[in-house]
């Protein structure tokens, strides 16, 4: 597949063509990252230890080394890069192994460090958005954290700490305070690829472990999470106000997929204004049927993935209702109908559970015609595993499709892609390999920004952030195969002396690709110049 935008329906690109492009200028193109897969000076010898150093020490993950040292590169490399794709926004993540090495004590020299780097998009004019919590805890809470009733409350205090510590810093510096937080990166998969596929560290046995407590321990990993999150928004919101600061727009980021219970139902909830649960049960419903007719249906082609999305979110929709999460209802409950996120948030790869589930096809398809006992059968016989990250699909309508499904007509909040990207495999060797699929970066960018566009232009929905993941080919899931970036990054293990390369690790231009993005967002004619690039 040679350009991705030859998917696109030809009909949405002359509607497009046509629109007018003039609110594209309140789109904000950028990049995101993640403090612990790029900034180094981590999980070595005298450096703050996260909850994934034991299992890079008993070689269950790879070591990280220096990772991409931005935390010594970033008001050189990073600020450079950004400048050269015309970013607008930048995605960043504080780590709080870093701020919190200890018990009951921010690093005041960590958070300057933090500050500085704010106060360093800010000259560039990026504005930042910045996670609290992205796949990572200083190792002194222990690998099962999120399992502790305490979690919550831990969370809330580190977000209150670290927000005030390092925005104080940042005023005092001259700058004004941030005012877009991301709580929690991914509540949704840091649970389930924990205690269900078991690929990031945890003490408790998964249920790839064998234990069949793993998927409880996944649901109240997940409850706990939600709550952390909710608490956080309150402590931030409160934060804000008594400084005097500007309020903030706090949200959190679930990884969408097509099953409505695990993904967007975490949004959902968090925006309700319904008080009793039987009004809630009846939002939540209205939702999921919105969720599924714009997600999930195709009109020209039928697909069993549909319909194992379809099968499998219903039978997971009652015994995982919002009241099934005992910390979090009883949130929602004391909330009294507060909202608990100022945007709708999401990460968006591939969607779709019958492909991410390698090995289990042929089960997940008897689960969607309802044959129970054939895909029970079928499942305990079957090595189950995930996709790739290089052989997740590429589909650019669905950009489009997830956010008019996340969106409500009735409260139409700020709608944000934290994170859309694409990997290539780098194998022991060090050689790239090219996708199956063939596609390549600077096509999957013009793609997704074009169906990206028509969300905003023709449908007029109120998308407002793109943020490609990622910057520069980073730790991913463990490891250093998957790459990400924009730029390679060629060994790792010397990355604070090595360049980057212009290009990205499959040689490809990818960085003019977004560049081309950001800039036609500046007026309506460089956007109609850079839609009409193939004609």
């Amino acid at each position: 597949m040679a350009d991705l935008t030859a998917s696109l329906d030809a009909r949405l690109l002359a509607e497009l063509r046509s629109a007018d492009l003039s609110s594209l200028r309140s789109l904000q193109i950028g990049v995101a990252t993640s403090s612990f897969q790029t900034e180094g000076a981590l999980d070595v010898a005298g450096a703050p230890q996260s909850n994934w150093a034991r299992w890079q020490t008993l070689g269950r993950v790879e070591r990280i080394g220096p990772a991409c040292a931005l935390w010594e590169r970033f008001e050189t490399t990073v600020i450079e890069r950004l400048r050269a794709v015309e970013a607008t926004v930048f995605r960043l993540s504080f780590e709080w192994a870093r701020l919190w090495p200890e018990r009951d004590r921010i690093d005041a020299v960590a958070a300057r460090g933090y500050a500085r780097r704010l106060a360093a998009l800010r000259r560039a004019n990026i504005e930042p958005v910045v996670t609290l919590q992205h796949f990572t805890h200083p190792a002194w809470l222990g690998e099962d954290l999120w399992l502790d009733r305490r979690s919550p409350e831990l969370f809330a205090s580190y977000a209150r700490a670290a927000v005030d510590a390092v925005q104080s810093a940042l005023v005092a510096l001259g700058e004004r305070p941030v005012t877009r937080w991301i709580t929690i990166n991914e509540c949704n998969m840091l649970a389930l690829a924990t205690y269900g596929a078991g690929v990031f560290p945890h003490g408790a046995a998964s249920l790839a472990d064998g234990s069949a407590a793993g998927a409880a321990r996944s649901l109240l990993a997940l409850d706990h999470l939600a709550t952390a999150h909710a608490l956080a928004y309150d402590a931030i919101h409160a934060l804000h106000e008594r400084r005097g600061w500007s309020r903030p727009d706090v949200s959190h980021n679930p990884n969408l997929i097509d099953l409505y219970t695990l993904g967007a139902q975490w949004i959902d909830a968090m925006r309700t204004s319904k008080r009793s649960a039987r009004d809630r049960d009846a939002f939540i419903r209205a939702r999921r049927a919105r969720f599924e007719g714009t997600m999930l249906e195709d009109d020209a082609t039928h697909s069993p993935r549909l319909d194992v999305a379809r099968a499998m979110d219903r039978a997971i929709a009652r015994p995982l209702a919002l009241e099934a999460f005992d910390r979090f209802s009883t949130e929602l409950s004391r909330r009294a109908g507060a909202p608990a996120i100022d945007s709708r948030a999401f990460d968006l790869y591939d969607p779709w559970t019958r492909h991410q589930a390698r090995g289990a096809e042929h089960a997940l398809d008897a689960v969607a015609r309802g044959d129970l006992a054939p895909a029970l059968s079928s499942l305990g016989s079957t090595k189950l595993s995930l996709a790739e990250p290089w052989e997740w699909i590429a589909e650019p309508i669905m950009i489009e499709r997830a956010l008019d499904a996340l969106h409500d007509p009735d409260d139409p909040v700020p709608l944000d892609v934290m994170e859309n990207g694409m990997a290539v495999r780098r194998d022991p060797l060090q050689r790239t390999q090219p996708r199956a699929d063939g596609v390549r970066r600077p096509d999957f960018i013009r793609g997704y920004g074009l169906a990206f566009a028509h969300a905003r232009c023709v449908l007029a929905l109120p998308a407002r952030t793109y943020a490609h993941w990622t910057l520069v080919d980073n730790y991913e899931l463990g490891r250093w195969s998957p790459r990400f970036g924009l730029f390679a990054l060629d060994d790792p293990q010397r990355a604070s002396a090595a360049p980057w390369s212009d290009l990205d690790a499959n040689g490809d231009d990818a960085a003019s690709a977004l560049r081309a993005f950001s800039l036609a967002c500046r007026s309506p004619e460089s956007a109609r110049q850079w839609i009409d690039l193939d004609l």
